[in-house]
């Protein structure tokens, strides 16, 4: 059902039974509500609750979706008795050497921004990021700007996608590759160094016939795959995730 005003549900209903009488709608209801079931409607396109204000005489909406959020590496995050912090800078993407990873995403957000911090460009150019799903289906690719460097801000780059999409909670893999072989810009990222051993390295990598968590993926000219097989198609080089920003 869409934008028509339901009928009354029945006297003797669950709540769960009256949920199912709100309307479906993909945007703002067209209708002016004079019954209680008339005023709630779920817009199933945006994952928005609305609920008309009769003060107000408009239509309020909610979203139980994230409006910002880290993505947090899949791979376990222990210290690196080498290194200051968690993020560190590794090798750069290439045109034909995808940066991947795995994240895992606890709320779900309808994305509109993706954002990363590059600590250092030799030669400036563009990147594609690439996301996707734990089965390796694409969710979306987007191009950035030519890519800044620095600290701080001076070193965010943020890109917004031509048309905002919802991710659900779960495991998503994320990639980076340049759009040319001569661009060489770094990409921060999440580091599962162990300073004790190689025991999380072991478990990255080493068990057969299971996803890969992070690693490489050979690509053809600064062309992200449509989809990916996480299980053959990553190859381990190294035990770093990129680092993302999302937001609504």
């Amino acid at each position: 059902m869409s934008d028509e005003i339901p009928q009354e549900p029945p006297h003797k209903v669950f709540l769960e039974d009256i949920y199912n009488y709100f309307p479906r709608v993909s945007a703002i209801p067209a209708w002016k509500p004079n019954k209680f079931i008339e005023s709630i409607a779920y817009d199933t396109t945006n994952n928005k609750l609305y609920v008309y204000n009769f003060i107000t005489q408009a239509w309020d909406s909610f979203s139980g979706a994230a409006k910002s959020k880290f993505a947090i590496p899949f791979a376990v995050v222990v210290p690196n008795a080498a290194a200051s912090s968690f993020i560190q800078s590794f090798n750069t993407p290439t045109d034909i050497s995808m940066k991947i990873g795995a994240v895992v995403l606890t709320t779900a957000i309808t994305v509109n921004k993706i954002s990363f911090h590059s600590p250092s460009v030799g030669t400036t150019g563009t990147m594609d990021i690439t996301v996707y799903d734990s089965e390796g289906n694409q969710k979306f690719t987007v191009t950035t700007a030519n890519i800044v460097s620095g600290s701080g801000a001076a070193g965010v780059n943020s890109t917004v996608l031509a048309s905002p999409i919802t991710l659900d909670t779960g495991i998503y893999y994320v990639g980076f590759n340049t759009n040319s072989a001569a661009t060489t810009a770094s990409v921060s990222q999440w580091d599962s160094d162990e300073a004790s051993g190689a025991a999380a390295e072991s478990l990255d990598k080493g068990v057969v016939n299971e996803p890969k968590m992070q690693g490489t993926i050979a690509i053809t000219s600064g062309t992200p795959p449509s989809s990916i097989n996480p299980v053959s198609d990553i190859i381990w080089a190294s035990n770093h995730t990129p680092y993302i920003r999302l937001d609504n």
